[in-house]
């Protein structure tokens, strides 16, 4: 697990860079964008953050499926 990383799933270009540069430039912390639930669970099992930032309102699966289905597989469960 990546303890200085972040993964922020947002779908809006506007909000998803502005707690990007929140997140790294003030904080220091690597942040992984993904901009759907499918995109995040790949970039997820790859990356393996300490912390998601997940909109609940996504194209095609909304964040709650998301919360569900890394919950449920063993590599993203301890997310």
């Amino acid at each position: 697990m990546d303890e200085r990383a972040v993964s922020l799933v947002e779908d809006h270009p506007d909000t998803g860079e502005v707690i990007r540069i929140l997140l790294q430039e003030l904080l220091g912390l690597r942040v992984i964008l993904a901009r759907d639930g499918r995109e995040a669970q790949d970039r997820l099992r790859e990356t393996r953050p300490a912390l998601v930032i997940l909109d609940l309102v996504l194209p095609g699966m909304d964040g709650a499926e998301v919360a569900r289905r890394l919950k449920s597989d063993p590599v993203t469960a301890d997310i």
